[in-house]
């Protein structure tokens, strides 16, 4: 990434993690749930449900992290098989002077970090489990959670730190990229660049929050995610709800962690960075794909007139484009995803407005 870019934006790291659930089965079709957290009224997006995951670190990026990953004899070609065999790839995966290791690598222990620092869930790997072939990742707990919590909160370096004390390493082959998103341009003050992994999980670990970003945590199925929003309860910010809406298309975790595997390998990432359009009746949010979504879109700064269509209702404008991928907001609540376009990455589709689909 050019000095230029990187100065607009932080880079990010979360977790879709998919944990299997026999209660699921017995109130809905799903055999998995998905753990999110809620953000506290203090908090930015105060309310808001959201994965785990945070800003990457200095201390992610390290070289001692390949000194301690070969200790555990791990050579190159194991590091090689997640790295990513397209060449259609984000600003995020870029290599510059400050990424020390490779940022498939770096990235990977961002979201496994930050989601032991949030919610106390170490997803990780001893020696005789980096042989184990199984699609579904380990999980560490037998240890002082809390007191490891607050070290890593305070510096992030001593992740590295409790995963020598307890001879496991960051599960990196587990997390399998499945999307990235950018903060749109009119929010210059606080822009992200976050890449989302998800995970498979054999059981539903417990949860310890402890830092001031967590009100609380919830396993939900993509359905329950999706009413919480609908009923005022809780709600979900556009990243969070478009993915749910992809998850609530799969109800079967034996399918959705082998697709995330294969597709997260081969198939490219098509970055999500959203066009904003107001209208009478609330805002448009349009994706690549969308008619109202530029060819070239500039990432830095906003082109297009967020107010050209004020005059006209989201209905309206929706009539006006035969090409459809997009999220309309009429309120938190009154959300509507439509799209009729075929993804440009081989990605599942979300659960869109029942006019919308193909």
């Amino acid at each position: 990434m050019s000095q230029s870019l990187k100065q607009l934006w932080k880079h990010s790291s979360s977790l879709i993690i998919l944990g299997k659930s026999a209660e699921a089965t017995k109130i809905s079709n799903f055999n998995y749930k998905v753990l999110v957290l809620e953000r506290p009224s203090k908090a930015s997006y105060p309310g808001a449900l959201v994965f785990p995951g945070g800003v990457a670190e200095q201390s992610d990026q390290v070289e001692d992290w390949l000194k301690f990953y070969r200790k555990f004899g791990i050579d190159d070609t194991k590091f090689t098989s997640i790295f990513k065999k397209c060449s259609n790839r984000s600003f995020i995966f870029n290599h510059d002077s400050s990424n020390i290791i490779n940022r498939d690598i770096s990235l990977r222990i961002t979201a496994i970090r930050e989601t032991f620092e949030e919610l106390g869930v170490l997803i990780c790997k001893n020696k005789e489990q980096l042989n184990d072939s199984s699609l579904f990742s380990n999980l560490s707990n037998n240890f002082d959670v809390a007191f490891w919590q607050k070290q890593v909160y305070k510096d992030a370096s001593n992740f590295l730190k409790l995963c020598e004390e307890l001879n496991v390493v960051p599960d990196l082959w587990s997390l399998h990229e499945w999307s990235v998103w950018l903060t749109p341009t009119f929010k210059r003050q606080k822009r992200f660049e976050t890449v989302f992994y998800l995970v498979g999980v054999k059981e539903q670990p417990n949860i310890q929050v402890t830092n001031d970003e967590v009100q609380r945590s919830l396993w939900l199925t993509p359905k329950e995610l999706l009413d919480y929003n609908k009923s005022g309860e809780n709600w979900l910010p556009p990243p969070q709800l478009y993915e749910s809406s992809r998850l609530n298309n799969e109800p079967n975790i034996d399918k959705i962690v082998p697709f995330a595997r294969e597709r997260g390998m081969n198939a490219p990432t098509t970055l999500i960075f959203p066009m904003h359009y107001h209208t009478k009746d609330g805002i448009i949010h349009c994706y690549p794909g969308d008619d109202f979504y530029p060819k070239n879109p500039n990432y830095m700064a906003t082109e297009h007139d967020l107010e050209q269509y004020a005059e006209k209702t989201c209905d309206e404008c929706r009539k006006m484009a035969e090409n459809l991928h997009r999220i309309e907001l009429k309120s938190l609540q009154n959300v509507q995803i439509w799209q009729n376009v075929k993804l440009p990455d081989n990605h599942l589709s979300p659960q869109t407005t029942p006019e919308s689909k193909l």
